[in-house]
């Protein structure tokens, strides 16, 4: 992919543009989607549903690995390329949305030959930049894949089948940051009231701590969410007394 194409030079120029326009006002990160989803996208385009046909790269590897590690080499080399240039845009970080460490799908074997080495060199580019967010996407992951990833912030979906927060800071370590403890599209931030929030949000603080986590979701929260709810758990987690 030449880095002078068209969808990377609109990119960059759109994340330039919002860093200009917020000037310092807040910490600015650039999603990246790794390996996979951009493995997936490019070879069935964008209208099949990932979680439904997501076997289809394991087959497709299985088939053909040298052909898919060609593959996965050369979207490496395009997002760390992107990656390096929006962070020069003026990014504070990248927010890197890593898939494929479900443990149904790959193996360790095949993870570890095929795709870590590739997210290790999208994150190797963004390694000098101050806050990095590495997010692990999708259900029943095997977490011990993303030991050896180098990020501040490690956040996952404790709502889809995956070990919670507490289990998580085991495998990373207690001086990592970790972000979330909320559901994203179901629980209180979506059809809670203000004091399911408020409970839901000390419930996290009893059992894990405030020491070294970001209150946050699993995953993206729905565009049209009541910014009224984000409100209230800040407050309560801001307002939390042991």
């Amino acid at each position: 992919i030449p880095h002078d194409d068209p969808i990377i030079l609109r990119e960059v120029e759109l994340v330039k543009e919002i860093c200009e326009q917020m000037k310092g006002e807040a910490v600015m990160l650039v999603t990246i989607h790794g390996i996979i989803a951009s493995a997936f996208h490019a070879l069935v385009g964008v209208e099949k549903n990932f979680e439904e046909n997501r076997k289809l790269l394991v087959d497709y590897l299985r088939a053909n690995p040298e052909g898919m590690k060609h593959v996965f080499g050369i979207l490496a080399d395009y997002l760390e390329y992107l990656s390096a240039e929006c962070l020069k845009a003026g990014c504070d970080g990248i927010y890197y949305a890593a898939l494929g460490a479900e443990d149904f799908l790959f193996t360790d074997e095949e993870y570890e030959a095929f795709i870590k080495p590739f997210e290790l060199q999208i994150l190797n580019a963004a390694k000098g930049a101050p806050c990095n967010v590495l997010h692990m996407c999708k259900d029943h992951l095997n977490l011990n894949r993303y030991k050896d990833y180098d990020a501040h912030i490690y956040n996952w979906g404790v709502f889809s089948d995956n070990p919670d927060l507490v289990e998580g800071r085991r495998v990373f370590g207690a001086d990592k940051v970790y972000l979330g403890g909320l559901d994203d599209r179901d629980g209180v931030l979506v059809d809670g009231t203000d004091e399911k929030i408020t409970a839901a949000v000390h419930q996290v603080m009893d059992t894990f701590g405030s020491k070294n986590w970001i209150l946050g979701a699993d995953c993206t929260l729905p565009t049209d969410v009541d910014l009224h709810r984000l409100h209230v758990a800040i407050e309560a987690a801001s307002s939390y007394k042991k």
